[in-house]
């Protein structure tokens, strides 16, 4: 198992999640307050560009604003990514928050 410095000190993994920040930035500028601070880029596969966030009525409206989005996205990655054709909106719990050590237990 590697330890955490070992992990630290991958740069691929460095250059994968300034990879993905640097997108996270581009696509929050395409999209307007309060949406721009709870959008993340999680990735791109298949021809989608998979986007995240931290509550399901932000997704909807990000969705809405997805094709504008998905076209500067294209314009400023799409020599890195190849041309993606879809937005893919998912929920992820709230990502800005730490879990509370105060939170009730479920019975």
């Amino acid at each position: 198992m590697k330890s955490v410095t070992d992990i630290l000190k991958d740069d691929k993994l460095i250059r994968r999640a300034r990879e993905l920040s640097d997108m996270s930035e581009c696509v929050r500028r395409y999209l307007p307050p309060p949406l721009n601070s709870c959008c993340w880029v999680g990735g791109f596969r298949n021809g989608t560009l998979e986007l995240v966030t931290d509550n399901g009525a932000a997704a909807e409206l990000i969705r809405c604003h997805g094709r504008q989005v998905l076209k500067q996205f294209n314009t400023e990655f799409g020599a890195r990514t190849g041309r993606l054709r879809k937005v893919s909106v998912s929920v992820a719990g709230n990502l800005n928050a730490p879990e509370s050590a105060d939170k009730p237990k479920k019975k």
